[in-house]
């Protein structure tokens, strides 16, 4: 069975895909952004941790979440640009930037 971008084929015939078939990639957003150190995370499905990382990578937090849909962090950070990762229950981790003012 080989994958041609929009069909399988398999023994000469073809199979596509239904749209309700594809995949489904979840999300997360930083509210607001840019802000002064006071944040929250929003995401479509329940959140496991987050993590803020400096722009080099020098992890700076890291949060343990149950299971939540929001989050909200206050972190006294200098202005400049930040990366927070976000890692979700369905095993999609998303990376944002974080900007301080």
């Amino acid at each position: 069975m080989d994958w041609n971008g929009e069909c399988f084929e398999s023994n000469g015939k073809s199979m596509t895909l239904l749209e309700t078939e594809k995949p489904i990639k979840h999300d997360a957003v930083i509210y607001p952004n840019p802000n002064k150190g006071q944040f929250k995370i929003i995401s479509d499905i329940e959140m496991n941790s987050i993590e803020v990382y400096t722009i080099n990578g020098v992890l700076i937090s890291k949060v343990q979440i149950n299971l939540a849909l929001e989050y909200d962090f206050e972190l006294p950070l200098l202005s400049g640009i930040y990366m927070i990762k976000i890692s979700l229950v369905d095993g999609v981790v998303n990376v944002k930037r974080l900007i301080i003012e």
